[in-house]
């Protein structure tokens, strides 16, 4: 086993032969995290915006717990009032589902998503406490230079969802229509572009009274003396059509209150007459003297005469508010904010239905002061810059709400917080250089980390000066919380989810935030191809090496183009510079070693995307991408060669087309479709990296081996004890060859053969199983490995093939301390001869047992309270002929007692009298000399036959009791055999050992 070490006191002398993707292991002791909060429940946590809407149950879905997002003045209503009712409410509602809680506090929320409304109004109104936004266009292409400053007010309803020009559907979404008030989809075109789309029409008949009117928008409080005074005002664009020569008609736009009272008298009486006959113009009206800090409705109302009734349409309507930003390090501010975080603190700091809490320090709840990202409306660092916020200033406050909280929710003094604190430090304000500074205080605090954006690559992840994106997780994973969130709009597509979260656990965060739309379908409440991803990922959640359910790796290695997300700019190609990306595979306590000789692998993929021969820019057809490859590419990026080792290399050439393909022959066609991750196959995922052995009839170039090493956390070889284990290799059946597994042993050999995997060339990833019940794992093999692939002949030695990997899984079965050996008595001369004692034979077969059972709940494993089922027909097969055979008792036993070592697969012959033919059912595994294999890996599930309806036959059609194929034909998926598909009821368990993979 290898004992892992902390990463700061690696040598930087390492070279690129030492261990393979030694970026995040832990220290084989692992010490306790220093916190321990009551009723800690680490997990998913499905974003949860409130109501019935979003009651999830666990039973069904992949979640452990919802987060809700809490502005603060929703909690803190006015000076020394609270709304605590408000989240009580919300944490009974879901302990009553069974779900564990966290919520995050949210103080500004940027020009898109509510600005300065999660502000109290108290707070706003008080001197100093904000600040007015001022915004500024680019004068020049590379956006750095400016023109004047002017202020900036925020269109509440630019987002899709407000529906502001009724495209969103359904068309009438948000918008209340009385009398003949319609939403139509072909309005006059208006020549200007304004209006498009869909477009409300009122009016239309004689004598009619029709309205429309938006859902309330809550407007916040405004500071005295703001400049200018207009804070709050209306845009509409609106069209006439009539054929009255007098202004008889009227379009009346007013603001109402929530009981529909008009406020400040009717701002705008548009009439037939008010502008030319079928054309649009668009109308502006102030309403700052009376719609703030105030909830309230954009109304139109027509009102038509008895003759020659006139048309109006409406469109393109905004609400614009004065955009307002905290000036966090004032007094007035900070003082406000620390007096709530006591009051939260004091009230939730013992409540154990409450897990986390995500703490808010700046925009979103993040670690930055004011939006920066590179799109309009939203360079504003310039506000507070100008108002004198400075770096430091930004580190002081953001430790100063670190400081706050941890200090509210401390029960004991000298402990750390009572409930779990995340700091959510992944965007910063000036520079990475914050990211350190603001994360080692949060780590002295006892507060988690919380790296938000969850990605299956990352580029700028571990830098030399400590300030990469996963550098605090690193450092403090086993002694501080650690989580991530993840979005569609990042993992748009089941292969970049499947990444992401195995490269999450493999930092072994406690929390992962999740939108529920990727694990639920919203149309039928469904499950959705991501969701096995997140139930897998859950139970890892939280563990430490001692406690881990299995550890493993994932064969992976960085790429160039890398695709961070699925948002525009979310792919990006590096051409040399500073990179820092993760290099080498996703470990979880399990690694794969490259520095033992014969033991080099090689990274290869089914993207031809990756590969130097085919990239290229899908935004310039003419443009080849030729530094793209797999690892450290180009040759001249910067990564951490403390980590990684000195001339990491760069696989420009990765792309195999033999492994399972991403995408279909019609996308691999049109390189620019390679790039788009909304086509990837699912069954693809597993092979978008992998890892092969490289055999050379060079034997200086001959690496024929995959070496692994098993953290000493996990199996401690000083305790020097009799390790039973079950090894998994996930693998691509390319060739016809056969590769073995050896281990560490605590035989006289050191070194055995676990068992023999013959391949036939399907294609498709395939899953061997093997069992050791003498194992002792304590670096006693070649280099100091635990085991190792060995990818030749296993009768002759030689070179027959190479071996592709996707992944390799070891659990702990069970730990014995070896037997004391007998002395040996040696008789004197006169003793009497001690009768000769033959002693026992040793097996020279092995058992395989399972049961048939019903499968109630269908998630494919032997549950409490389901019943075994007498009457089903198993058999061994063996390279496709059938060998043994045997019957399930009443108890659903089956039994193959006397089983010659080797590789079998097992597979129903025919069900229990009353229940289907499982299908589906085939694990392949290998079986040694007196070995029992048994468990849920060899259970088959079943489901009842359907009754009989009067118009059935008696004799059932040839395909109900269809014999399985030993192969898997062409149309297979990736996997060799199939699942059975979870009912939307009933949540699928992904657990147990099976055959195919939980992905």
């Amino acid at each position: 086993m290898l004992l892992a070490f902390m990463l700061a006191s690696a040598p930087g002398s390492l070279s690129a032969t030492g261990l393979q993707d030694v970026g995040n292991p832990s220290s084989a002791s692992d010490p306790e995290r220093i916190i321990h909060t009551a009723n800690a429940r680490p997990g998913i946590y499905y974003l949860d915006y409130g109501g019935s809407a979003y009651r999830f149950d666990p039973a069904v879905y992949p979640v452990d717990g919802g987060i809700r997002f809490f502005g603060w003045s929703e909690l803190n209503t006015a000076s020394g009032a609270y709304n605590w009712p408000r989240f009580d409410d919300w944490l009974a509602e879901r302990k009553a589902l069974g779900l564990g809680t966290g919520i995050m506090i949210t103080t500004y929320d940027g020009s898109g998503s509510g600005d300065i409304r999660s502000t109290p109004n108290f707070v706003i109104k008080t001197p100093d406490a904000v600040l007015p936004a001022t915004a500024k266009e680019c004068t020049n292409a590379a956006c750095t230079t400016f023109g004047p400053e002017y202020p900036h007010y925020v269109n509440y309803w630019k987002a899709a969802r407000y529906n502001a020009g009724f495209d969103y559907s359904p068309h009438d979404y948000v918008w209340n229509l009385t009398g003949n008030t319609a939403v139509i989809p072909n309005p006059p075109a208006d020549p200007d572009s304004i209006a498009s789309g869909y477009a409300a029409q009122l009016g239309g008949a004689d004598s009619a009274t029709d309205t429309l009117w938006h859902n309330d928008e809550r407007i916040p409080a405004m500071p005295a003396g703001i400049s200018p005074t207009q804070t709050v005002y209306v845009t509409a664009r609106v069209h006439i059509a009539t054929t009255d020569p007098n202004p008889n008609d009227h379009l009346y736009v007013e603001i109402w209150d929530t009981s529909n009272n008009k406020l400040g008298g009717t701002q705008l009486d548009i009439n037939n007459l008010s502008h030319a006959n079928n054309t649009w113009k668009s109308y502006t009206f102030d309403v700052s003297s009376f719609a703030t800090e105030r909830s309230v409705r954009v109304a139109f109302r027509s009102v038509t005469d008895a003759a020659n009734p006139t048309t109006f349409y409406v469109d393109a309507v905004t609400l614009n508010v004065r955009h307002l930003i905290p000036k966090y390090w004032g007094a007035a501010y900070s003082n406000a904010y620390k007096t709530f975080i006591n009051a939260l603190g004091a009230r939730y700091k013992t409540n154990t239905d409450l897990q986390f809490v995500a703490m808010g320090t700046g925009v979103y709840g993040e670690n930055q002061p004011t939006q920066s990202d590179n799109y309009p409306d939203s360079h504003f660092d310039h506000v507070v810059s100008n108002a004198g916020l400075t770096q430091q200033g930004w580190i002081d406050y953001v430790n100063f709400v670190t400081d706050s909280y941890a200090a509210a929710f401390n029960l004991v003094p000298g402990q750390g917080p009572n409930r779990h604190l995340l700091l959510q430090y992944s965007p910063v304000y000036k520079s990475v250089d914050e990211r350190e500074k603001t994360t080692d205080y949060a780590a002295s605090r006892a507060v988690g980390l919380s790296a938000n954006f969850l990605a299956p690559d990352w580029t700028q992840a571990y830098r030399s000066d400590g300030d990469g994106q996963y550098d605090p997780i690193r450092k403090y994973y086993n002694q501080v919380p650690i989580a991530f969130e993840s979005y569609p709009s990042d993992l748009c597509s089941p292969v970049l989810a499947y990444w992401a979260l195995i490269g999450g656990v493999e930092k072994h965060a406690d929390y992962i935030r999740a939108d529920i739309s990727l694990i639920r379908n919203w149309s039928d409440g469904s499950l959705t191809e991501n969701a096995p991803f997140y139930d897998w990922a859950g139970q890892y959640l939280g563990k430490t090496v001692q406690n881990a359910p299995q550890v493993w790796t994932v064969m992976r290695e960085h790429r160039n183009p890398t695709r961070l997300n699925c948002r525009p700019g979310g792919l990006y190609y590096a051409t040399g510079g500073g990179m820092w990306p993760q290099l080498g595979n996703f470990n979880y306590w399990l690694y794969q070693v490259d520095g033992i000789p014969g033991g080099r692998t090689v990274p290869e993929t089914n993207d031809k995307g990756a590969d130097s021969r085919y990239a290229r820019n899908p935004s310039n057809s003419s443009a080849y991408w030729p530094l793209s490859g797999l690892g450290a590419c180009p040759t001249n990026i910067s990564y951490r060669t403390d980590l990684y080792g000195v001339d990491y290399p760069c696989y420009s050439e990765p792309y195999n087309p033999d492994l399972p393909p991403l995408l279909t022959s019609a996308h691999l066609a049109d390189y620019t479709k390679w790039y788009e991750p909304r086509n990837f196959l699912t069954s693809g995922k597993e092979a978008y990296i992998v890892r092969r052995t490289d055999q050379n009839s060079d034997p200086a170039k001959d690496n024929p081996f995959m070496f692994f090493m098993i953290d000493d956390g996990y199996m401690d070889p000083v305790l020097n004890q009799v390790y039973k284990a079950t090894i998994r290799v996930k693998y691509f059946d390319i060739g016809a060859d056969k590769w073995s597994l050896k281990y560490h042993s605590q035989g006289a050999t050191s070194e055995k053969t676990a068992g023999v995997i013959t391949k036939t060339d399907t294609k498709l990833r395939k899953e061997a199983v093997f069992t050791i019940t003498d194992g002792k794992f304590a670096n006693g093999l070649t280099g100091g490995a635990d085991f190792y692939l060995d990818s030749r002949d296993p009768t002759t030695n030689t070179n027959d093939g190479n071996e592709w990997v996707h992944m390799v899984e070891v659990e702990k079965l069970d730990a014995q301390n070896p037997p004391t050996p007998t002395p040996t008595v040696t008789p004197t001369a006169t003793q009497t001869p001690t009768p000769t004692v033959t002693p026992t034979a040793t097996p020279s077969t092995g058992i395989v047992e399972g049961k048939a059972f019903h499968d109630i709940n269908s998630n494919g494993s032997m549950d409490a309270g389901e019943p075994g089922l007498a009457g089903a027909v198993l058999a061994l097969k063996q390279s496709g002929a059938e060998v043994y055979t045997a019957t399930s008792d009443a108890s659903g036993l089956f039994r193959f007692p006397t089983v010659a070592p080797g590789q079998y697969q097992l597979i129903e012959k025919s069900p229990p009298p009353g229940y289907l033919h499982n299908t589906s059912f085939g694990p392949i595994f290998f079986v040694n000399a007196n070995q029992t294999l048994s468990g849920d890996f060899f259970n088959v599930g079943h489901q009842p036959a359907p009754t009989p309806t009067a118009t059935s036959t008696a004799t059932p059609t040839a395909t109900s009791t269809a014999t399985p194929t030993a192969t898997p034909t062409a149309t297979s998926t990736a996997t060799p055999t199939a699942t059975f598909t979870p009912t939307p009821e009933k949540r699928k368990v992904y657990l147990p050992i099976v055959l195919v993979s939980p992905f």
